[in-house]
């Protein structure tokens, strides 16, 4: 009796525990708390305390309480679940976003006349990358200029000139020429001159420095003269000077990056986001230097760092004092000791505290050589350039079509213009059709909710009714017992898939409360099934490709193990355990594994090669070659086939042993044995495996995303359709049109499996029936 009241109480007690633990730092007594997400690296954390030690001295009345995580997902997490910190770090590229959605406060509120008149002191391009009209989202803390770091080692070595502040494209040119180099005359190139950043803001850095602009008059110019001749400027170095390294000349590395291994000479334009990573490098002496000079001018890409108030915070003021203090000079000045990034006050990133400050880079000043307004000097440091929240679908094919035609493998016909005009035809209609999406009307959720609850009530309460009647009255009450993982199950499981389907109409930003959702109808249905989106055409074709090599061999090699491992031998347990382990081995760690084994120099292609016998460079690159990006992942796939195994040993293991043994008796061989009653026996099973394992290749999503580093691979060849819909739903943000791709994938698999049940009555024997 004690038992039964204790037990109850003691549970009682537990979770009151856990929610006084649990309580948002707003409910507490005493000083006004403010939470803030830090990332959980050490240097960021040198920061924060730093910054939460001087703010709370002046403020004692607030106190700040890290979150501590990894930043970007983690918050839009919080953002969407209407649990925001009170302020927000703001990359420029994530700020169109937070703007629409509403994530972000108007500073101008809460700003006052000495404030705004502050706002002057730094830098007006990293102000203008946080305003939208008159409306100020949130204040420059700092930014990541694109610079040209280079190995003073190499250029002492073959006796060229550092780089200056005058040099031009050609001198950058002149530069890797010299620097490139076939040491051991193998015809295999080991030392390159030059790299530089092969995304959207490395190559925007080459065509302002030719004078070029990708948007002109509100449009997009990716086809204009400038940007053209931009193009053919790079594919000469890559191609005809073959100075950067590029998949028909990699060389061969030892795993660190070809400048930690003193094998680069150049790397730039980059962002100096690399410049922790590179004092750790103890075996170069490096430095960095302003950008080449183009024939336009100078011109390079700058990504500020903002930090804003959140619209859900219950202190704004609180948190403007907080965000303010961050962008004050004492606050600039923790930074600027910190390393993390390049302040964005004019006296603290100009001051020679900063510019003479010990370690490297040497050549501080080209860190702030292209925001230096001084004395008359012109700013050539320049924002990326955006039109819109679908500007990122641009940014991803000018990635994936100039990534290809200057570091792939080279395709006839292609030249710099048709380049340039395929992907000009794709930025205008991308634009095109964000200017025609129509204005959804509101989404009707009381509307929504109320039919859902006429809909499911009467239902369930049919449902019970019958149950009672045609049921004895302990079955009615099995349901009761299970009536709690019923309603889980209505409430996590079936309320979460009607709610997508229901978004799959409307257009949203997760970002933004769910009344902020416009219904849509099915436009995004039509867009995808219209073929108007290429990327969407290019993941189905790489998932069935994968899906085609994948389960055959998935259904093959298990079924072969199983044989194997079926044989009575001593020892044969073990054997299981071992073949079977692969199997539990979490899939990133896995992926991880594998993307050393698949790099050119890896092991995989040693013991192809003969241990040796052909050079690496014969050799396929296995992740940056577009033919063998998917039978990459295919293979990889293949290490886990332990799994299938354990199932069809299951199934051999219940095969009555009197059908081998009359069938030996009626003079079948080994062949026949196997095809007359080890396969009809099995089929229940392959059936099984068949269906989970088109399922599952079908959903895939895991190997590309760790394997290719959140990229999709060469010419976007591993681009599975599970890894499109999450760029599309939680990089992008575009949920309603995320969720109209699993729906349709929903449905895809739907009619596969329907398929394949209905042939199963031709080839599936079951006992019981036969």
């Amino acid at each position: 009796m004690k038992s039964s009241v204790w037990l109850p109480v003691s549970l009682v007690l537990l979770i009151l525990l856990w929610a006084w633990l649990e309580r948002s730092p707003q409910q507490r007594g005493g000083a006004v708390v403010l939470r803030w997400v830090v990332n959980s690296q050490e240097r960021d954390q040198q920061f924060a305390q730093a910054a939460k030690k001087a703010f709370e001295a002046r403020n004692p009345g607030i106190r700040i309480e890290f979150v501590k995580t990894n930043e970007g997902r983690k918050v839009d997490t919080m953002i969407a679940g209407g649990d925001a910190p009170d302020i927000l770090s703001v990359g420029m590229e994530r700020a169109p976003y937070y703007a629409a959605a509403g994530a972000l406060r108007d500073l101008n509120d809460l700003m006052t006349d000495a404030d705004r008149e502050a706002l002057k002191a730094a830098f007006p391009v990293t102000v203008q990358a946080f305003r939208q009209g008159k409306v100020q989202y949130a204040l420059p803390w700092g930014y990541v200029p694109f610079v040209l770091f280079y190995n003073k080692n190499l250029f002492d070595r073959f006796g060229i000139p550092y780089p200056s502040d005058d040099w031009t494209w050609d001198d950058y040119r002149k530069a890797a020429q010299s620097l490139t180099r076939d040491l051991d005359g193998d015809g295999i190139t080991d030392l390159f001159g030059a790299s530089f950043a092969q995304w959207q803001e490395g190559y925007y850095c080459w065509v302002y420095q030719n004078g070029g602009a990708v948007i002109e008059g509100g449009e997009p110019s990716f086809d204009a003269p400038k940007v053209v001749q931009a193009v053919q400027f790079l594919h000469a170095m890559t191609r005809e000077d073959r100075t950067l390294p590029t998949d028909v000349n990699r060389p061969k590395t030892t795993g660190v990056s070809l400048f930690e291994s003193g094998r680069l000479a150049m790397n730039g334009p980059t962002g100096s986001f690399y410049i922790p990573t590179y004092r750790t490098y103890d075996k170069i002496d490096w430095d960095i230097a302003s950008v080449p000079r183009g024939p336009g001018g100078r011109g390079t890409m700058v990504a500020p760092i903002g930090f804003g108030v959140s619209a859900q915070s219950k202190h704004p003021r609180e948190a403007f004092l907080l965000v303010k203090f961050l962008c004050s000079v004492q606050g600039q000045r923790i930074l600027a000791d910190s390393g993390l990034f390049v302040p964005c006050r004019r006296e603290v990133a100009l001051s020679r505290e900063f510019l003479n400050s010990p370690g490297l880079p040497q050549n501080k000043y080209a860190l702030v050589a292209m925001m230096d307004d001084r004395d008359g000097r012109q700013p050539w440091g320049l924002l990326p350039p955006w039109m819109g929240e679908s500007w990122g679908d641009v940014n991803e094919i000018l990635n994936e079509k100039l990534g290809s035609f200057l570091f792939g493998i080279p395709k006839p016909g292609l030249t710099a213009q048709t380049v340039c005009d395929s992907i000009q035809a794709e930025a205008v209609r991308i634009v095109q059709e964000d200017r025609r999406k129509r204005q959804g009307a509101p989404t009707p959720w009381t509307t929504l909710v109320g039919l859902c609850v006429l809909i499911a009530v009467p239902t369930l309460a049919t449902l019970a009714v019958l149950s009672v009647k045609r049921r004895q009255r302990d079955q009615a009450w099995g349901l009761v017992a299970i009536s709690p993982w019923l309603i889980g199950f209505l409430v996590f499981g079936a309320g979460p898939i009607l709610f997508s389907l229901a978004l799959s109409f409307m257009r949203w930003n997760s970002l933004a409360p769910a009344d902020a959702a416009q219904w849509i109808g099915a436009e995004n249905y039509q867009r995808l099934l219209a073929g108007q989106d290429e990327l969407f055409g290019k993941s189905l074709r790489a998932t069935f490709y994968y899906a085609a090599l994948s389960v055959p061999l998935h259904l093959v090699v298990g079924l072969a193990l199983a044989l194997l491992m079926n044989a009575k031998v001593r020892g044969i347990r073990a054997f299981r355990t071992i073949y079977y382990l692969p199997a539990v081995v979490p899939a990133v760690a896995s992926a991880v594994l594998f993307a050393w084994i698949f790099r050119q120099q890896g092991i995989l292609n040693y013991v192809l090669g003969g241990f040796g016998a052909v050079p690496f460079v014969q050799m396929p690159d296995w992740l940056s070659d577009p033919g063998w990006a998917v039978p990459a992942m295919v293979l990889m796939g293949l290490w886990g086939a332990g799994g299938g195994m354990m199932i069809y040993l299951a199934g051999l293991k219940n095969i009555p042993t009197h059908l081998y043994e009359a069938a030996e008796m009626d003079g079948a061989g080994v062949w026949s044995r196997f095809r007359a009653v080890t396969l009809p026996m099995l089929s229940p099973v392959l059936f099984f495996n068949l269906v989970m394992g088109i399922i599952g290749a079908l959903q895939a999503f895991t190997t590309p995303f760790v394997l290719f580093g959140g990229s999709a691979g060469p010419d976007n060849a591993a681009l599975l359709y599970s890894f499109y819909l999450y760029r599309k739903a939680f990089e992008q943000f575009q949920v309603g049109y995320g969720s109209a791709l699993a729906w349709l994938m929903f449905l895809m698999i739907l009619v596969l499996t329907a398929l394949v049940f209905r042939s199963s009555a031709l080839w599936v024997y079951y006992e019981g029936k036969r």
